[in-house]
């Protein structure tokens, strides 16, 4: 596999269709996350098209904070190079075989450097709070699957991918026209990835099993939550205290619709999105939209209210595994 081609600045993503075959069908997992270092790309490729009302205003200030005069040369970076797809491979490079001296104007070895500084100051800090939020991502897309369906699934992972069976249609970089050809895919969320329909993470980042990161975060106000300290988090606990919100959540051990939920508990609609959103900032369930319906589903912290197991954060993962796609 070549290296990625030299930066092009202001080139748009361009249609992609992955096409599923049964195999395919059958072969779709889901991941948590490929790790600390390919957000910090992810927040790299986000800086490259910073917009302002994104709701990641908080995190760009304690970004340039914490680099201090190093912010410079993350500038510097992101001019000369796409992080999204040149520092994703490079990156995923472990002993840098087969990476070219330069990439995008920029050594390789400098380059890599900076992703690592970068990752260490800027996102490294807040992992434990990311990885929380995208393991309750992936088990809310878990449940929407076991419900629901690979259909689903598929149908609900961003307003802007689109699944008509059995194609998937996104935008990004690389090949028009994809063939899974029995090999399957595993749905990644990404918190940074936020202002990308998606990217696919193939073979040449050394994956077995072709990757679709999408984003985890669709508005400025989830993004703001995200990076809006703890007073907000206690105020919205504090205000889910009562009987109709704890069987809300009860009810959401499997995701649902606003209408189901509403004539299980005998309610009107109204009252149901009136307690899940109480129950949406609060970080204790996800709301999608799938067609012309609207789905609940429980967060890992919302889970762990209802009586499971809040996660062990741990270290930061490494970036990618070539044991990611292995059964």
């Amino acid at each position: 596999m070549s290296a990625p081609r030299e930066s092009a600045t202001g080139r748009e993503a361009e249609p992609q269709r992955i096409h599923f075959g049964v195999q395919d069908i059958a072969r779709v997992r889901i991941l948590a996350t490929l790790g600390h270092t390919a957000e910090a790309i992810f927040a790299l490729d986000a800086l490259s098209r910073a917009r302002g009302s994104d709701g990641f205003g908080a995190w760009r200030q304690k970004m340039i904070t914490a680099l201090g005069p190093r912010w410079g040369q993350v500038r510097a970076l992101v001019k000369a190079v796409r992080p999204v797809p040149d520092l994703l491979w490079l990156m995923s490079k472990p002993n840098r075989e087969n990476a070219p001296a330069r990439i995008g104007g920029v050594r390789a070895a400098e380059a890599a450097s900076i992703v690592r500084m970068f990752a260490r100051l800027a996102v490294e800090p807040h992992w434990n709070r990311l990885r929380l939020f995208l393991d309750a991502e992936r088990d809310a897309r878990g449940r929407i699957g076991a419900t629901g369906g690979t259909d689903r699934l598929l149908g609900t992972l961003h307003p802007h991918l689109r699944w008509s069976p059995p194609v998937l249609e996104t935008r990004g970089d690389g090949p028009r026209e994809i063939r899974l050809d029995g090999q399957g895919l595993v749905l990644v969320p990404s918190v940074f990835l936020h202002d990308r329909v998606a990217t696919l993470v193939g073979a040449e980042h050394g994956v077995s099993t072709p990757m679709l990161v999408f984003p985890a975060v669709h508005d400025a106000a989830v993004a703001a939550a995200l990076w809006g300290g703890d007073s907000g988090e206690e105020q919205a606990l504090g205000a889910l205290v009562g009987r109709t919100r704890s069987l809300v959540l009860k009810e959401l051990t499997e995701s649902r619709t606003t209408t189901e939920l509403a004539q299980r508990l005998g309610i009107s609609n109204a009252g149901v999105s009136q307690h899940t959103g109480v129950l949406r900032h609060a970080g204790l369930i996800n709301t999608l939209r799938y067609r012309n319906t609207v789905l609940h589903s429980l967060t890992a912290l919302g889970a762990a209210l209802l009586g499971g197991k809040v996660f062990d954060m741990g270290k930061p993962v490494p970036m990618v595994s070539t044991q990611v796609g292995a059964d």
